[in-house]
């Protein structure tokens, strides 16, 4: 299927799992699983019913998807120890939680990790949601804070993805400076993300989008700077 589901979308996913088309979970061998397309219920599902405590291996390829079905299978995995592999993408709820929960981290030649924002950085929209649901996300922020915590990674990683990433809305339309956050490994590494074992350098903004774009994730416009380095322009006060 072309891929043409822009990744900033799902981080809404969680309101909206039905409609998102569900991704799959192999057993590749004794020692390995594969995680591919969207995490949904129906993914984490799966993976918990294949787990075993032969696997020692997550390979990885997923533009993210719903936020519970990602802290699930990232809860897990950062219980056992696992190691993963992203084979050519991880982005949203992928990033935010599989990478992080992740033992060692191999990321193959050409493969891309970004984020843009979570819960830790805008979690509750009371005039939006139910109280039902602003229960619920409680729960997910405490859930997406303690991954981190014990990962020993600091939350501006989401935080600053989020400000890269809200938007700002312009003669009645919402424009994004940017859209995806792919930090340096260097940055990644000062932001406490360990055991970055096998990594490929990210490339410029321009390489990473011609990427995305190849792998049918059209549109996107990337940011590969420090963060708190570049303050985004829905930050900025405007001058009366």
């Amino acid at each position: 299927m072309t891929k043409v589901i822009a990744v900033c979308l799902l981080w809404l996913a969680s309101l909206h799992a039905e409609a998102l088309e569900s991704g799959s979970v192999t057993r590749v061998s004794d020692s390995v699983l594969r995680i591919e397309g969207v995490l949904t219920p129906a993914v984490s599902k799966r993976f918990y019913e294949l787990i075993d405590d032969q696997i020692r291996l997550i390979q990885i390829s997923s533009e993210g998807g719903v936020t519970e079905s990602g802290l699930d299978i990232a809860e897990e995995i950062q219980r056992r120890a696992l190691d993963i592999e992203i084979e050519d993408f991880c982005a949203s709820s992928c990033a935010n939680y599989l990478f992080i929960a992740g033992n060692r981290k191999f990321v193959k030649s050409g493969a891309v990790v970004g984020w843009h924002g979570g819960h830790s950085f805008t979690p509750f929209r009371p005039g939006l949601d139910s109280q039902a649901r602003l229960e619920e996300k409680k729960v997910i922020l405490q859930r997406e804070q303690l991954l981190y915590a014990k990962a020993g990674v600091s939350i501006d990683l989401i935080v600053y993805s989020g400000m890269l990433t809200v938007g700002a809305l312009k003669e009645g339309v919402i424009r994004r400076d940017y859209t995806l956050w792919c930090p340096s490994v260097a940055e990644l590494e000062r932001l406490g993300v360990k055991n970055l074992v096998s990594s490929a350098s990210w490339g410029s903004a321009g390489e990473i989008e011609a990427r995305l774009n190849a792998m049918g994730y059209l549109g996107q416009s990337v940011y590969v700077g420090k963060s708190y380095s570049y303050i985004p322009e829905a930050f900025l006060i405007e001058k009366r």
